[in-house]
């Protein structure tokens, strides 16, 4: 018979005072076998091999986790029930959830939570409190703006009611404030449903001729900006003088022929294509010839310092034999949109769909010239310091010409304090609530200049 293990291994003279390093030890020796028997039952080819392993981590993932609350509320359960730490209203409403969830009593909940009974059943009894003093209240996500940022909102709405929900995101980057162009739409109102899309005519299958036809056809050049005052776009346009909306042309014989002074306005603009700026602008009196658009080009080149390589528009009876002439003493190649198609010249289109919209139709047109042009002069100054485009990324056609950074990659404020901002751009964290300071140009309103300030 084997001699007992005390007689074969004596134990050390002062080995009480090893028991608890011992202790330790033998618990993490014990962690790393089970590991390695556990890692051959993850790694077998057997599924039931691999489910007791997973279900042999969980259980032991569970007594780590039940043993850590034990010590915690052994801890916490020493202190008096008036010197503990408050929960947050978020966390009330968390352990009320979890209180449901796991169908405790008001005693077993207080019990495991180290609360009172008492406090457990007032959270209950105050569910329904409202506002900022509510006892019990949902978690407030990070990613919420403040009142604040929705008074800033209204407050450019009313400023520049012309301006859509992406301008004004736009205005309010380049001040410092980023909000999307969907977060804006949410702060000027409520969300709409959604209404079903129309069902789209499904498009006829050309014939055979058509595609012989279209094969044969050469494909258009399109010319691309590369560089500023490299395409140059020239237009003309007509605007109504008189109040907005009701101006003194009418759209009925006999003025909707002679649109002349003193029923409207004939403008010559000349737009730049890489930058967007407008250039130079004619304000005729009749209907434009072709020396108002040599005037208003030549107008262009002094203020650009250059002519450009290509110059874009419409096939109208004043670009022909002297706008030609001007172009081949300047090198710049004439290119003309196609007739009757839509979007052939759509950059000084929607130009001047912006100068209608955003300006001119909201202003009482002057009926002197004196005033036309020191208007049309204050838009231009607005159009291309002040008005961010979309196109550029958000930067004006002046910052798009010094080559200044867009305004997301630029220093901003940040009214959330609890948004965690981890990269991008510099952040500044708002010390106080942020006021809108609007000027204007020209003393016009309608040309705002929006900037921020911190209110104290």
């Amino acid at each position: 018979m084997n001699a007992p293990l005390s007689s074969a291994l004596p134990l050390p003279r002062d080995w009480e005072r090893h028991v608890k390093r011992a202790l330790a030890a033998a618990v993490g020796l014990e962690r790393l076998a089970l590991l390695e028997v556990r890692a051959g039952f993850e790694h077998s080819p057997d599924p039931r091999a691999q489910l007791v392993a997973e279900l042999d981590a969980a259980r032991e993932h569970c007594a780590v986790l039940a043993e850590q609350c034990r010590l915690l509320r052994a801890r916490l359960s020493r202190v008096q029930a008036l010197r503990r730490p408050q929960y947050e209203p978020c966390e009330r409403l968390a352990i009320l959830t979890l209180r449901s969830r796991a169908g405790w009593s008001t005693a077993r909940a207080a019990r495991e939570l180290v609360l009172t009974p008492k406090t457990v059943a007032s959270w209950t009894a105050r569910l329904e409190e409202q506002g900022p003093k509510a006892l019990v209240a949902p978690r407030r996500p990070v990613n919420t703006f403040g009142d604040a940022a929705v008074e800033l909102v209204h407050h450019l709405h009313d400023t520049a009611p012309g301006f859509g929900r992406r301008k004004k995101a736009e205005v309010l980057l380049r001040a410092g404030l980023c909000l999307a162009a969907s977060t804006v739409r949410r702060m000027l109102e409520r969300p709409r449903a959604k209404r079903p899309a129309s069902p789209q005519p499904e498009p006829e299958s050309p014939s055979p001729d058509d595609a012989k036809q279209a094969a044969a056809e050469p494909a258009p050049r399109v010319v691309t900006a590369k560089r500023p005052h490299h395409v140059w776009h020239v237009d003309l346009t007509t605007i109504p003088i008189g109040p907005p909306g009701r101006g003194y042309w009418t759209p009925w014989w006999p003025f909707s022929v002679v649109l002349c002074w003193l029923l409207s306005w004939h403008l010559v603009l000349v737009l730049d294509h890489f930058t967007r700026s407008l250039l130079a602008f004619r304000v005729v009196r009749r209907e434009p010839s072709t020396s108002d658009v040599c005037a208003a080009l030549d107008d262009a080149v002094h203020h650009a310092g250059t002519a450009p390589s290509h110059l874009i528009s419409d096939q109208g009876s004043q670009f022909q034999s002297e706008y030609r002439a001007w172009c081949k003493r300047h090198g710049a190649k004439p290119r003309y949109g196609a007739v009757g198609q839509h979007g052939s010249i759509a950059i000084i289109e929607r130009f001047i769909l912006s100068l209608k919209q955003e300006f001119l139709r909201r202003i009482h047109v002057p009926s002197t010239e004196s005033r036309m042009l020191e208007a049309m002069a204050a838009y231009q100054r607005w159009y291309n310091e002040h008005r961010p485009h979309a196109s550029l990324d958000g930067r004006t056609p002046r910052e798009t010409l010094t080559g200044a950074p867009p305004p997301r990659q630029r220093a901003r404020i940040e009214p959330r304090a609890r948004y965690p901002i981890r990269s991008g751009p510099p952040v500044r964290r708002a010390r106080g609530s942020l006021a809108l300071v609007v000027d204007h140009v020209g003393g016009f309103p309608e040309l705002p200049v929006v900037g921020l300030r911190e209110a104290a």
